[in-house]
């Protein structure tokens, strides 16, 4: 089996403070199915998908958070899926980064720059009526600009405990249980940010898209246990 993780940009500032020694701890449900969830979101039958791709899941809500008082010519909010492993009864709340850039422009730019904020607080009351209704949600998920939103909705002083999961995320923020990954070849993540930040995945890892990099978890058989030999 080749060989598909490495970090050559070593985050020395952040194993110093701690913050990567989580690797060796990670959410009791397989690697590749995060990153399943990740790019499920996208389809757009997402409920059929996931009774078809992944059987030990069940769809359990969709929303699309918006801030309040914006107007204009912006339809529809941000996309977030709720599911839970039938095995284990955990919860996973997933965020979409952006499905099209043709379409979804000016909203990426008035929701995630203008209004970041008053998303986020919208964001924050859909995950207390989701907990409310349906459980513990110990898992979020986000690639993208969805990795953002991972990063800040219900922070740890508000949620501690939670583990924050991104990939090719936008800024993320690292505090209580979080694991940042980008592709190898993934420019947005290189140019916005410091790699220092993120695991660094390589070989079949390129680009922007998490159904690549889902492919190349899949294909080549990476589980959590893949990644702690790797980096202990």
């Amino acid at each position: 089996m080749q060989e598909v993780y490495d970090v050559p940009y070593k985050p020395y500032d952040l194993v110093q403070s701690g913050y990567l020694h989580g690797i060796s701890k990670h959410p009791d449900l397989p690697l590749v199915d995060l990153f399943h969830l990740m790019h499920a979101i996208y389809k757009k039958e997402v409920g059929a998908y996931i009774r078809k791709k992944l059987p030990n899941y069940k769809l359990l809500a969709i929303d699309r958070p918006k801030p309040r008082g914006i107007k204009g010519c912006i339809e529809g909010g941000w996309k977030m899926i709720l599911v839970r492993n039938n095995i284990t009864s955990e919860c996973i709340a997933v965020w979409s980064g952006v499905d099209n850039w043709e379409t979804d422009i000016i909203k990426t730019i008035v929701y995630s720059f203008a209004a970041p904020e008053a998303l986020i607080q919208e964001m924050g009351k859909c995950l207390e009526h989701w907990q409310e209704k349906f459980g513990y949600i110990g898992v979020f998920l986000g690639h993208s600009f969805g990795g953002y939103f991972v990063s800040r909705v219900k922070p740890e002083s508000e949620w501690p405990g939670r583990w924050r999961i991104t990939v090719n995320a936008q800024e993320p923020l690292y505090e209580g249980k979080s694991l940042h990954f980008r592709c190898q070849g993934d420019l947005l993540s290189w140019v916005l940010n410091s790699r220092k930040k993120y695991w660094t995945l390589e070989d079949g890892s390129k680009g922007h898209s998490i159904k690549d990099l889902y492919h190349v978890i899949r294909d080549e058989g990476i589980t959590w246990e893949t990644i702690i030999l790797r980096h202990s």
